[in-house]
């Protein structure tokens, strides 16, 4: 009876200890915010009215330990332009249900991308 207890014990240590360093063991943490969002009005020359822009910037950082890999930015339509800051290599891909996708291959240990994803008119 002694034997089986410390058979079980043993046991149970071992997997409290998997899953205490699966824990602890570096991960990545991928965040996103929108930094700003503005709506400008600009005067076309010979236009009734104003022209409407917006454009909008949103902030995708790595806060983990490990750098995150594959990161998408997923959107209904493909943007009338964008600007990745600081430039980082990516992938474009548009979905089968029309969804403009794109893809960093890595993002390192606090690293952030700035992306401007949308300057053009709203509501169109």
């Amino acid at each position: 009876m002694d034997s089986i207890l410390r058979y079980v014990g043993l046991g149970v240590a071992t997997f409290l200890a998997g899953m205490l360093i699966d824990h602890v063991k570096p991960k990545a943490k991928v965040v996103c915010w929108t930094l700003h969002s503005f709506l400008f009005k600009v005067e076309e020359e010979g236009a009734k009215n104003p022209v409407a822009i917006q454009t909008d910037s949103v902030t995708i950082q790595n806060f983990g330990r490990k750098a995150a890999e594959q990161v998408e930015i997923i959107y209904k339509e493909k943007p009338d332009h964008f600007e990745l800051f600081p430039p980082v290599s990516y992938e474009e891909q548009t979905t089968s249900t029309g969804e403009y996708v794109l893809r960093v291959s890595t993002l390192m240990t606090s690293q952030e991308v700035i992306n401007t994803p949308r300057v053009g008119r709203p509501n169109q």
